[in-house]
């Protein structure tokens, strides 16, 4: 049997409206899309007079991708794939975890974290990071769904704000599809090597053993990519592990609803498609929170010697170390001028 280098996953949202919005900013491109419209209807006095230019400021739009065709703009109303992601895992990666070790480590050896990514800066310390190996588009519109500007206005005294304008919409289908890169995933790097440390060297301890309590197994090994020469001290996640991480996330797909006061998107069902090594595809069910099978992984790394990553890392350590240590231009320049004045 093949191994598996990459998960597809094809996913439909349904609701009612697009709860994604872009805000009065979008009523210039809703404008120059009304436009073509009218432009390509000709005479056609019904199909133009349902997509007036709006001038209001207090219009709220629908997020939308738009597109060419045949000298016309094509709008497709969306929910960003940011959106998507932040529905996916809910959980919030903010400045406030990384003021607390414990709730730091939390995070980072988490599924959420591994999966998600994260980035740590630290001026006094190591910043550490971890790339997401997800990949989510957005979703679009996908039922032909046709959106309209209505008008409402609050209740209370008339301001410039009372009255204000909606895009909306009836019932909705959303398509997006997510890459889980398996390799990618199976894989933290914990050095300086490539500037992507996982975790900082004196939490190390703390981080691994977080991990193991997750459920998470690893390894500590020198690896380097198929594709380079340079190897660096990673944590290797079992193939187990990376099973486990996949199946939570695409449970996580499964859980997706969100809304605002008078429109939702939900989950409504996907499709998911394991891409071999050899290039084959196969569709493999998610049933009850779990695959219907378990893949192996086809990794981009193969293990290195040890004792040369460790080289390797020391080298950019002492570089890091240097580059930190020289004055900036600005200071070297102020330096000079005060010595030639002190001099005169």
């Amino acid at each position: 049997m093949s191994k598996t280098k990459l998960i597809i996953v094809n996913a439909t949202l349904q609701g009612h409206g697009c709860p994604n919005k872009e805000g009065k900013e979008g009523k210039y491109l809703w404008n120059a899309w009304a436009k073509s419209i009218k432009n390509a209807a000709g005479d056609n006095e019904a199909v133009a007079v349902q997509f007036i230019d709006t001038n209001n400021d207090n219009c709220t739009f629908a997020k939308a991708n738009y597109y060419k065709k045949d000298g016309n703009i094509v709008r497709t109303v969306k929910l960003s794939g940011d959106c998507v992601r932040h529905n996916i895992f809910g959980s919030i990666n903010n400045a406030a975890i990384k003021e607390d070790i414990n709730t730091l480590i939390a995070f980072t050896a988490s599924p959420e974290g591994l999966i998600r990514g994260y980035l740590n800066p630290n001026k006094n310390g190591t910043t550490t990071k971890r790339k997401s190996p997800l990949t989510v588009t957005d979703a679009e519109l996908s039922n032909g769904a046709m959106s309209q500007i209505e008008n409402h206005s609050s209740s209370g005294s008339r301001t410039d704000t009372s009255f204000f304008a909606k895009e909306s919409l009836g019932e909705t289908e959303f398509a997006f599809t997510a890459h889980i890169d398996l390799s990618e995933l199976g894989v933290l790097a914990c050095c300086d090597t490539f500037d992507r440390p996982c975790v900082s060297e004196e939490l190390q301890q703390l981080f691994e053993k977080k991990l193991a309590d997750n459920g998470i197994a690893v390894k500590k090994l020198a690896l380097r990519k198929k594709s380079d020469f340079q190897p660096e001290i990673c944590y290797q996640l079992s193939d187990e592990s990376v099973n486990f991480l996949v199946n939570k996330l695409l449970y996580k797909i499964t859980q997706i609803h969100f809304g605002n006061a008078t429109e939702y998107v939900q989950f409504k069902d996907m499709e998911v498609i394991f891409v071999h090594e050899d290039g084959t595809r196969e569709k493999v069910n998610f049933k009850d929170g779990l695959l219907e099978k378990n893949f192996e992984i086809a990794s981009q790394y193969v293990e290195a010697d040890y004792d040369e990553a460790l080289a390797a890392e020391r080298t950019t350590r002492e570089l890091i170390k240097k580059t930190k240590e020289k004055e900036p231009k600005g200071k070297k320049g102020k330096k000079k001028a005060e010595e030639t004045t002190e001099a005169n």
